[in-house]
C-alpha cells in the first residue's frame, strides 16, 4: 500500500496545470494557491495561502484533489469566496498558543529522527522561544510582535525569535512577516 507522502506526490502531479498544490501540515492537509486576500487582511494583493481541507490520510488525499480542482474552477470563474472556506475553517477549535506549540513539537520530531543533536535543537532554538509566548491566549500577529520586541534589536536572540516565530505562525497558517523587526533577515530575505 503507497504511503501518504507518495500519494500526495502524485497528487500535486496532476495539481500541476491547476497550479495548486497539497500540503500535509501535522494531520491536516491544505491546499496551497495564489489567491486573493482573505476578508480584513492588511495584504490586498493575491498572494500563496493555504486552505485547510481535510484529515491527513489517503481519502483525505483523494478528496484534497478533488477540492483542488474545484477550487481552480472557483478562480477561473470568479466565484471563488473565502466565507466557503473559513466558515469550514472556524469550526475547528480555536487552539491556544500552548496547544499549537506542543502540535508544532509533534509534528518536528516526525519529520526528524529524535536525537541528542535535534533534541538540543528543539530546546535551544524553539522551546528558548516558545516559553516567553502566553501559553493560554489565543496566537496572533501582535502577540508573536511583542515577543520580539522582548529582545534585543541587532543580536543572535531577535534573530532566533523572528526564525523561529516565523516558523510557528507558518505551521497555524498566521499571515505574520518579521523581516522589518531583524536587520538580518532584512539582508538574507530582501
Amino acid at each position: 500500500m503507497k504511503n501518504i507522502e507518495h500519494r500526495i506526490k502524485e497528487a500535486n502531479g496532476r495539481l500541476r496545470n491547476y497550479s495548486i498544490n497539497i500540503e500535509q501540515i501535522g494531520s491536516r492537509l491544505y491546499l496551497r494557491a495564489t489567491l486573493p486576500p482573505k476578508p480584513q487582511s492588511i495584504n490586498n494583493n493575491w498572494h500563496q495561502q493555504k486552505i485547510n481541507i481535510t484529515v491527513a490520510n489517503l481519502d483525505g488525499v483523494k478528496l484534497a484533489e478533488k477540492e483542488g480542482k474545484l477550487l481552480r474552477l472557483k478562480l477561473d470563474t470568479k466565484t471563488f469566496d473565502w466565507n466557503d472556506y473559513l466558515r469550514s475553517e472556524s469550526q475547528n477549535k480555536v487552539k491556544t498558543i500552548g496547544e499549537l506549540i506542543q502540535e508544532f513539537e509533534k509534528d518536528y520530531f516526525e519529520r526528524r529522527q529524535r536525537n541528542f543533536k535535534t533534541e538540543s535543537t528543539w530546546k535551544v532554538e524553539y522551546q528558548t522561544v516558545f516559553k516567553t509566548l502566553p501559553q493560554h491566549e489565543i496566537l496572533n500577529t501582535e502577540v508573536l510582535k511583542q515577543a520580539i520586541l522582548t529582545t534585543t534589536p541587532d543580536t543572535r536572540t531577535r534573530k532566533r525569535f523572528c526564525l523561529t516565530l516565523r516558523l510557528l505562525a507558518k505551521f497555524a497558517d498566521l499571515d505574520f512577516n518579521p523581516n522589518s523587526y531583524s536587520a538580518i533577515l532584512r539582508t538574507i530575505f530582501s
